[in-house]
């Protein structure tokens, strides 16, 4: 993590947000940022020492757009999905397969912010 802390101000759809973190604050085309919000407070089992709340990551996402004050977040989990497809055999392949499954015409999908709300925390990813 960085020490670039933002919120979410909006969602413009379900993979873009717009953060409250921008050109003034050295943010840049490319950046991944992620948006959290903080769980309960964990504490060591051993001192009773509290560590803080626990970070519930709810995605990640790549700056888009940059403007003075804010930035668009475009999310950059891509998943894949798969058509089923039921293959009957016949003749003797029937006997000795019966039907097999083909997954057809994979299509990449970008995961959406599903859940995130406005003012959840966000946090620039350090560059490695």
């Amino acid at each position: 993590m960085s020490d670039i802390l933002g919120k979410v101000v909006a969602k413009i759809d379900g993979t873009q947000l717009v953060i409250n973190k921008g050109l003034r604050d050295k943010i840049k085309l490319g950046d991944i940022f992620q948006v959290y919000n903080l769980g309960n407070e964990l504490f060591d089992p051993d001192t009773n020492e509290s560590l803080g709340k626990m970070r519930l990551i709810c995605g990640t996402g790549i700056v888009i757009d940059v403007q003075d004050k804010q930035s668009t977040v475009l999310s950059n989990k891509i998943s894949t999905i798969n058509e089923k497809k039921i293959v009957t055999r016949s003749g003797i392949n029937a006997i000795i397969g019966g039907t097999k499954e083909e997954y057809i015409n994979p299509k990449e999908i970008r995961d959406d912010f599903a859940g995130i709300l406005i003012g959840e925390t966000i946090a620039k990813l350090v560059e490695k």
